[in-house]
């Protein structure tokens, strides 16, 4: 019989892959200057680290902008100088260190990339924190020092933003307005500041 032709060869196919969901950078951070008034006046530069929970939603099929309601937990430390009656006319004559636990609700958008990564470049937020702070006047001749630790509390409002390119995060300018109520000193204090500073 006449040889039969040959079966042609198998034609490799390749499965389109799914684009990765996009997802936000589990931490972010921000370095703070604080300016504020109340019982006292009182400055502070501040560090916070937080943790990043939850899933950014894509704005329409395709498209790289995304956005979504995160928690962040976080901590915060802090150095202070102040000034108030105790200095006796000395300006910021007293210092402290503080450290707070704080838990945030944040409206974070940014742009994704094709392998889930997200850039960072707005964040919209409310939050609460305790913690404790340590402060001290060193004694002078014409005031005796001063050393106490008080419980403070403290609710905030603020906003992130940036738009320089960068990985996952990028970047951002920080403002935010403060309420501060200290507790267990030697008298209650209250305290209204306004925070700048950047966050990455």
């Amino acid at each position: 019989p006449p040889p039969q032709p040959a079966a042609p060869a198998p034609v490799a196919t390749s499965t389109p892959q799914a684009a990765a969901a996009p997802r936000w950078f589990p931490l972010t951070g921000q370095l703070n200057l604080v300016l504020g008034a109340g019982t006292s006046l009182f400055t502070a530069v501040e560090g916070a680290a937080f943790g990043v929970l939850g899933t950014p939603q894509v704005a329409s099929p395709g498209a790289k902008d995304v956005s979504g309601v995160a928690f962040l937990p976080g901590a915060q430390l802090g150095y202070t100088r102040w000034t108030g009656a105790a200095c006796a006319g000395v300006t910021f004559c007293g210092e402290g260190l503080s450290a707070h636990a704080l838990a945030r609700v944040a409206w974070l958008s940014g742009t994704a990339f094709s392998g889930g990564s997200t850039r960072l470049t707005q964040t919209f937020y409310g939050q609460l924190g305790v913690g404790g702070a340590a402060r001290r006047k060193p004694s002078a001749p014409l005031s005796p020092g001063v050393s106490y630790g008080e419980l403070s509390l403290r609710a905030s409002g603020g906003l992130e933003w940036g738009r320089w390119t960068g990985g996952w995060s990028s970047l951002r300018l920080h403002g935010a307005l403060m309420v501060e109520v200290g507790l267990l000193g030697p008298s209650p204090s209250v305290h209204a500041a306004g925070v700048i500073g950047v966050a990455l």
